[in-house]
């Protein structure tokens, strides 16, 4: 874990020195910035991944309860209002 942070923290020194050898202009474009967070983020630990599994599986089943709820409640709205199907 150590020696990961400390090749991290060397990545990020030689990012540095590209930017300082022009003034007023980095070589590193913003999206491969993004994408060395990210992979810096994902690659020391798992919890960024477990997050989204368990943010995935909340809205899976929020989306199923929903569903349990409009689904009768329609069917039932039809009915009772209209007295049958259209």
């Amino acid at each position: 874990m150590v020696s990961n942070l400390v090749a991290f923290h060397a990545g990020v020194e030689a990012l540095a020195g590209v930017c300082r050898d022009l003034p007023g202009f980095c070589a590193i474009s913003t999206g491969k910035r993004v994408k060395y967070f990210i992979d810096a983020l994902v690659s020391f630990t798992y919890v960024p991944m477990r997050l989204v599994s368990v943010l995935g599986i909340a809205s899976a089943l929020t989306g199923f309860m929903w569903a349990v709820i409009v689904v009768p409640n329609r069917i039932l709205a039809v009915f009772l209002c209209r007295g049958g199907p259209p």
